[in-house]
């Protein structure tokens, strides 16, 4: 089971079937062509763009109050958290919906700011971009690894127990390059992947290589390796979520 902790926004539990809403102004997503409201009941929706307070409000207020149901907002303002408290509306801040896939059976508590989601594992990892000599290090993935074989991606490793994000970044530079001391420059917001059953929540780290060495040797977990411009990257198969992490590094 996936817990996640966001912050309280509105009181209340509930449980149901997570719904990917479309909340835009125009306030017809969760209503259009569903006919009687009674559709709602059980229904935990995930806002998957910034909605406009009234428009929640207003759907709230004409076809949620009096069903099990419960949102699910990535960003929310006071008057909304009102809004929804007065209607006896669940509702939980600050989760990406990219944790959440359609048809997902989830808890919400918003008093306690909690939302767990049924039959979804975590796993954390690290993603560490690589630059030196103004090239950027992509690797390709050997068929030994346990996932996205065959794609080009940064270096990676799981978070193992007892560990920082940051430690695990130095150590798989160090396994999967043959690099004793990469430079940190710095690191990002998690960047959240969701496959199935598992949501990846991958730590990206940016490195340069000392005094701008582009010497490296791989290990089993990849095949072949480039140094090349950002501008290249478009024309590699490349994992789910590596343009997302150059953006969280300010390189997007």
């Amino acid at each position: 089971m996936l817990r996640l902790k966001g912050e309280a926004f509105s009181d209340g539990i509930a449980s149901g079937r997570i719904r990917i809403a479309d909340m835009e102004p125009r306030g017809s997503g969760l209503l259009a062509g569903r006919g009687s409201p009674d559709h709602l009941s059980g229904s935990i929706f995930v806002l998957g763009s910034e909605p406009a307070p009234a428009s929640i409000a207003s759907i709230a207020r004409s076809a949620v109050r009096g069903h099990d149901c419960a949102i699910i907002v990535n960003h929310g303002t006071s008057d909304l958290a009102a809004e929804l408290s007065s209607l006896g509306i669940a509702a939980v801040s600050g989760l990406q919906p990219d944790y959440f896939l359609a048809g997902d059976s989830a808890r919400v508590d918003g008093g306690r700011g909690i939302v767990e989601v049924d039959d979804v594992n975590a796993r954390e990892v690290v993603s560490c971009l690589v630059q030196s000599g103004g090239k950027t290090l992509i690797l390709k993935r050997s068929e030994k690894v346990g996932s996205w074989q065959g794609k080009w991606a940064a270096v990676s490793g799981y978070v193992e127990e007892g560990e920082s994000p940051a430690e695990t970044a130095f150590k798989e530079i160090r396994e999967e390059l043959s690099v004793e001391r990469p430079e940190l420059v710095r690191g990002g917001p998690p960047v959240i992947t969701r496959k199935e059953g598992i949501v990846w929540i991958s730590h990206p780290f940016l490195f340069t290589l000392e005094q701008g060495s582009t010497e490296i040797r791989i290990d089993w977990e990849h095949t072949d390796f480039r140094w090349i411009t950002l501008n290249e990257l478009n024309s590699f198969d490349t994992v789910p979520g590596l343009g997302r992490m150059l953006a969280a590094l300010g390189l997007g």
